[in-house]
């Protein structure tokens, strides 16, 4: 299972004021191939996030964004990432 810190309050300039924790079930995103279960797990997109923030959640470093990117196909993340989107989260 997948906890995350996801941002619920945004300040203008100056980023996110409030922060809750949000778990996801592992599993296989919409439409995809069924693989392994433990080789993912999955995370809906909430209001603000950004895979940076969803990267930092996840593996503790924003910078690892592009694997979950890549896990979803996701080309454009400012345009591709959408509220109500499941990603993988790839483990490895």
């Amino acid at each position: 299972m997948l906890i995350a810190v996801v941002c619920v309050g945004m300040l203008a300039a100056s980023g996110c004021d409030t922060w809750k924790f949000k778990s996801g079930m592992k599993g296989e995103a919409k439409g995809e191939t069924p693989r392994a279960a433990s080789s993912w797990d999955t995370y809906e997109v909430a209001e603000g996030d950004t895979l940076w923030d969803i990267a930092t959640a996840s593996y503790g470093n924003g910078a690892l964004w592009e694997r979950i990117a890549e896990a979803n196909g996701i080309e454009d993340p400012v345009r591709d990432l959408k509220v109500g989107d499941v990603l993988r989260i790839p483990r490895d």
